[in-house]
């Protein structure tokens, strides 16, 4: 009888205290500022505290208008840090690329609000992934139109 009771609260032990689990979730903002929600937890009660935490998070961070990274949209061009709006590479296989954005374009205003610099084409440019957003771009002295459609940040190839 007593090695049954053993054996009972050894295995009721292991199902409360074993197992473990670690959760995160990117998350950024219009100014690219990109923070981390994670947390972790031990066995059955700490699992779901962790899940419950990282829900709460992200949550707040939404809130604040924080996307989660997977639904950041993107169109795949890259400017110089802390600089113009002038594209100095375009991602292969990106929207940006497939619509005809070349390196040297400048960005002149999207959806309609100019744009000076990198960091203004970004955050006008900030949405969910699928959303179309609408570029005028300066190429050679003359002004293009275009209309992209943004895919997922953890879509676009790093080549």
């Amino acid at each position: 009888m007593k090695r049954g009771i053993m054996f009972f609260l050894a295995i009721c032990l292991a199902l409360i205290f074993g197992g473990c689990a670690t959760y995160h979730q990117n998350m950024i903002n219009d100014g690219s500022h990109i923070v981390d929600c994670n947390s972790w937890g031990q066995g059955c009660m700490g699992i779901a505290t962790a899940q419950k935490i990282l829900k709460d998070c992200i949550v707040r961070y939404e809130e604040l208008g924080y996307l989660k990274i997977e639904e950041y949209g993107v169109i795949g061009v890259k400017f110089m840090t802390g600089g113009s709006a002038e594209v100095v590479k375009v991602a292969k296989s990106s929207p940006a690329e497939k619509e005809g954005i070349q390196v040297g374009d400048v960005f002149v205003s999207v959806n309609g609000y100019e744009v000076e610099n990198a960091n203004e084409v970004v955050v006008q440019s900030f949405c969910k992934a699928g959303k179309v957003n609408n570029y005028e771009i300066q190429r050679n002295g003359e002004r293009l139109h275009f209309s992209i459609t943004t895919i997922p940040y953890t879509n676009l190839s790093s080549e």
